[in-house]
């Protein structure tokens, strides 16, 4: 029989169709990036692009029900009518779907122009902000450390600068770096914590015997620890023990260094140093 050919050409077409829309409707879907704000232009393209598709998929509806019908059609001469009928109905669906199509290729075109377009405005303020930017990083950390103190002391009404002693601090800045970079430390567990024998020559020698009997009176019962030094020529013990295991291993966990630096004194150390209440004999 020589409609059945037909019919299927028809089918396979009229499947081909229903599936491309579909797909570039999913796809202009997508292209739609969250908070990319449409022009109205756009707007009104992609409210043209889905009637479009609306009006594609009643005409893929239409063409289905006449492939159920011309399957129980029986009378040549109703199956040549309605094959003809399916024919240029296809012809329109095709000329729908080829508009629809260009919309959508369109639409996306104008959208990667304005993704484009807002990505280089972005990049140009972005690239304004750094160029007015100021550094804020002072470039040295005892210097940094300085500064804070400047303009808290410059905040601050009460301020006495006939008693402000920045240079006191900045000796005992020089100090930290000495003990902290420069001081040989041998430390071994003891029984309820650790010993620590910090040695050193010259600047760093002086820097030890200063600092660290000091620090070690702000520190002793802190975390329930006891902290005690005992000179030696070339340094200072440092002995710090507790009574509880979990404090025991803290302590042996963090090391001279760790419990050097531990509590929140040293800032407010440095404040009273540079307002001139308190400085280390050098």
């Amino acid at each position: 029989m020589k409609s059945a050919p037909m019919i299927a050409v028809t089918l396979t077409a009229a499947l081909f169709l229903f599936g491309v829309p579909a797909v570039a409707q999913h796809e202009g879907h997508d292209s739609a990036t969250p908070g990319a704000a449409m022009s109205p232009d756009m707007m009104a393209q992609h409210q043209k692009m889905m009637s479009e598709h609306q009006e594609i998929g009643k005409l893929i509806d239409q063409l289905a029900k006449d492939f159920s019908a011309l399957q129980n059609e029986n009378d040549p001469a109703q199956l040549r009518k309605k094959l003809a009928e399916d024919n240029a109905t296809l012809k329109h669906l095709q000329i729908k779907f080829q508009a629809a199509s260009g919309m959508m290729m369109g639409q996306t075109m104008d959208h990667s122009m304005m993704m484009q377009h807002q990505g280089q405005s972005m990049a140009e303020m972005h690239g304004q902000q750094q160029a007015n930017a100021a550094p804020i990083l002072p470039g040295q950390d005892a210097f940094g450390a300085i500064q804070e103190i400047v303009r808290m002391l410059e905040s601050d009404p009460e301020t006495d600068w006939s008693k402000v002693n920045l240079e006191a601090l900045r000796q005992h800045l020089i100090d930290m770096n000495e003990v902290t970079l420069n001081a040989d430390v041998a430390a071994k567990q003891v029984e309820g914590g650790l010993v620590a024998t910090v040695t050193g020559k010259g600047r760093t020698l002086a820097a030890i015997q200063r600092m660290v009997p000091d620090h070690a009176q702000m520190i002793n019962g802190l975390n329930g620890w006891a902290v005690k030094t005992e000179p030696l020529p070339n340094g200072v013990r440092f002995t710090v023990t507790a009574a509880d295991p979990k404090e025991v291993a803290h302590i042996r966990g963090l090391g001279f260094i760790g419990i050097l630096v531990s509590g929140s004194h040293h800032q407010m150390h440095h404040l009273a140093m540079a307002k001139g209440e308190f400085v280390h004999a050098h």
